[in-house]
């Protein structure tokens, strides 16, 4: 049996093959296309990943729905305080450079990088 393209044991011990082909190549590309400037973003990711800079922002969740039933029973209170943690959220340190709390952590860490630092690769 297979669950989500995953091969799975059955119950006669017998195993069972991957549903979903695991080789295929999915690109990035016309409307899905990632900007110059999303590229720099996700650099920056990279560059924290592999740097000694420990997160330190608060715990959150940037995956919000709209939850309209709820709304309206706390009469707006719901989004006054998503918008609430937003704030605190990016009040907690120069939001320009999440994941890092400082630009000047960040630009730190791209001058010493992590990765692939110790010389040429053979």
């Amino acid at each position: 049996m297979s669950i989500g393209g995953i091969a799975a044991r059955s119950p006669s011990s017998k195993w069972c093959g991957v549903s979903t082909p695991t080789t295929k190549h999915h690109y990035a590309t016309g409307k899905h296309a990632i900007t110059d400037d999303g590229k720099r973003i996700i650099a920056r990711w990279v560059v924290f990943l592999h740097s000694e800079h420990e997160y330190l922002w608060p715990e959150y969740s940037f995956i919000q729905i709209a939850n309209w039933p709820l709304n309206v029973l706390t009469f707006g209170w719901w989004e006054r305080r998503k918008r609430h943690r937003r704030k605190e959220f990016e009040e907690a340190g120069e939001f320009s450079a999440w994941p890092f709390v400082r630009v000047a952590d960040s630009d730190d860490a791209a001058r010493r990088p992590g990765y692939l630092a110790g010389g040429r690769v053979r």
